[in-house]
C-alpha cells in the first residue's frame, strides 16, 4: 500500500500546496490514533520555535483538566511536566516569539466566576513555570490574548473578573512585567477572540458577550483601538475562535454560539463568508495557524448539541483528488489487462481507496511510481517491442510493485502527510501471459492519481 512506500513520501514541501486566496477552502479532519480527551474552554498556542501546537486544560462533563498536549502536525503527544498550572477553564494563551515561550494567564479553577485567578505561567517545551510579575491584570476568565508580531509583546484584552464584572482593559506582557497600555477601546466583554492580522500589522477583535451578544469588529495598532465598520460581517456571537492564515494573508473566524457552522475570513478591510459546512462546528475550541501543516488547525470545543469534542480539524485550500487513465493496454491470450478505480473513493489525504485490476486471468504485478516520463535513466513511455512484447509499453515508473491475483481489487492507504497533498503518482499493471509474445507479458493502461486534501 502507499502508506508503506517511503519512496512515495519524499520530496514534498509547502510549494506543492501553492495556496492562493482564490482557491476553494474547506475543513478536513485530521486522523489521529492518539488524541487528547474531549474538552472545551481550553487554551492553546502555536510554538513556532519547536513546531508544536500546545494546548492546556479545559472542561469536559463538568470536570476540569490540567493536562498538557502537543500536536506535531501529524499526531498528538501527551506531556508530563514536573510542574503545571492547576486545572483551569476559560484561560488564555499566546506564544511569545521573542522568548520562545507559550504564555498562559488567568482562567477559573471551578465553574463559578469567584474561582478566577490572576496567575501567569510559561511553557518552554519541557516544563511550566509560574511567573510572579509585580503588576498583572486582575483575576479573570473568558479573556483573550494574542502576540503582536510588530511590537514584540503579548497583548491581553477583556474578560470577566471574579466578581462577574466584565472588563475592557488592554495589557501587554514583555516576559517580566504586565503593563496596561490602553484606556479606551472596545466595550467590556468576555467570550470573544483576538488574532494578529499580518496583512495590517494589527490585532483583530470580533464579538463576544456582556449581557447581550456582540458583533463588532475592532483592531489595535499597539496604542489605539479602532472600530471597523464593514458592509458585511459575521452575525453577533460569542465562543467563536480566530486564527491567522499566514499563507493566504487572512484571519479566519469559525463557530460561535448560534453560528457554529460558519467560517468567515477577514482580508484586512472586510469580512467574507467562506463556508457554511457542518464540519468542525464548535464553540469554545482552540484555533491556531499550524506552521508545520500550513493550515489553521482547530481542536476540541462543543459542537452544537453533542457535548465536548476530541476532534482535530484543519482549514485551508482544497486540493481535488483525481484519477485519470492514460495510455493503452496490450492484449494476450489470457485477456486484455485493464486498471481502473474501484468504487467512488478517491485518493484523499489520510483515507483509503481501491484499484481494480481486470480483463486478464494471468498473474499480475501492480507497480507504483512518481513519474510517467522517466524511470531512472529510461524515458517513458517505453515501447516494449524491442524486448519481445510488441504493442505493449511501460507507462509508469516502478518504484514499488505488488504481486496480486487477477482479476482483483487492491487497497491503497494514503498516509496523512500534508506535504504530499497535490502530488501525482502513477500506477500500471504488468500481467504474466507466456503465450502472448517472446517476453511473456501484457500490460495495462496507466493511471495518474492526484492526492487530494479536502
Amino acid at each position: 500500500m502507499l502508506a508503506r512506500i517511503p519512496a512515495l513520501t519524499v520530496g514534498a514541501s509547502f510549494a506543492v500546496l501553492a495556496a492562493t486566496a482564490a482557491r476553494a477552502q474547506s475543513w478536513s479532519p485530521v486522523p489521529s490514533g492518539l488524541a487528547p480527551p474531549a474538552r472545551a474552554n481550553h487554551a492553546g498556542a502555536y510554538d513556532v520555535q519547536r513546531s508544536r501546537f500546545v494546548i492546556f486544560g479545559g472542561i469536559v462533563g463538568g470536570s476540569l483538566l490540567s493536562d498538557t498536549w502537543e500536536f506535531d502536525g501529524l499526531r498528538w503527544h501527551a506531556r508530563s511536566p514536573l510542574h503545571s498550572p492547576p486545572p483551569l477553564l476559560a484561560h488564555a494563551m499566546a506564544y511569545d516569539a521573542v522568548r520562545g515561550r507559550c504564555v498562559l494567564f488567568g482562567g477559573a479553577r471551578a465553574t463559578p466566576d469567584s474561582s478566577a485567578v490572576a496567575e501567569t505561567w510559561e511553557w518552554d517545551g519541557t516544563d511550566w513555570t509560574q511567573l510572579r510579575p509585580a503588576t498583572a491584570p486582575s483575576a479573570r476568565l473568558g479573556h483573550a490574548m494574542a502576540f503582536d508580531w510588530v511590537r514584540s509583546r503579548v497583548v491581553l484584552f477583556g474578560g470577566r473578573n471574579a466578581g462577574s464584572v466584565h472588563e475592557s482593559d488592554t495589557w501587554s506582557f514583555d516576559g517580566n512585567t504586565w503593563t496596561r497600555i490602553a484606556t479606551s477601546g472596545p466595550s467590556a466583554r468576555c467570550c470573544f477572540d483576538l488574532a494578529f492580522d499580518f496583512a495590517s500589522g494589527r490585532i483583530l477583535l470580533f464579538g463576544g458577550w456582556n449581557q447581550v451578544v456582540l458583533g463588532d469588529t475592532w483592531d489595535f495598532d499597539g496604542t489605539n483601538w479602532v472600530q471597523r465598520a464593514t458592509p458585511l460581517a459575521p452575525s453577533a456571537r460569542w465562543g467563536h475562535r480566530m486564527a491567522d492564515d499566514l499563507r493566504r494573508g487572512v484571519v479566519v473566524l469559525h463557530g460561535g454560539n448560534g453560528a457554529a457552522i460558519e467560517t468567515w475570513e477577514w482580508g484586512g478591510a472586510s469580512w467574507s463568508l467562506r463556508s457554511t459546512s457542518s464540519q468542525a462546528a464548535s464553540l469554545n475550541a482552540v484555533f491556531e495557524f499550524d506552521w508545520a501543516v500550513g493550515r489553521p488547525t482547530l481542536f476540541g470545543g462543543s459542537p452544537a448539541g453533542q457535548g465536548e469534542s476530541d476532534a482535530t480539524w484543519t482549514y485551508g485550500n482544497a486540493i481535488q483528488a483525481a484519477v485519470t487513465a492514460y495510455g493503452s493496454p496490450c492484449p494476450g491470450p489470457l485477456g486484455t489487462p485493464r486498471l481502473a478505480l474501484a468504487g467512488p473513493s478517491l485518493p484523499w489525504l489520510g483515507q483509503s481507496f481501491l484499484l481494480q485490476s481486470s480483463g486478464s486471468s494471468g498473474a499480475t504485478l501492480l507497480g507504483f511510481g512518481w513519474s510517467n516520463t522517466s524511470f531512472g535513466a529510461v524515458n517513458l513511455p517505453l515501447a516494449l517491442a524491442p524486448y519481445g512484447a510488441p504493442g505493449c509499453s511501460l507507462l509508469a515508473s516502478q518504484e514499488l510493485a505488488y504481486g496480486i491475483g487477477a482479476p482483483s481489487t487492491f487497497g491503497v492507504a494514503v498516509p496523512y502527510l500534508p506535504g504530499v497533498a497535490g502530488l501525482t503518482f502513477y500506477a500500471q499493471s504488468i500481467v504474466l501471459d507466456p503465450a502472448a509474445n517472446a517476453l511473456g507479458i501484457t500490460s495495462s493502461n496507466g493511471l495518474a492519481l492526484t492526492i487530494g486534501w479536502r
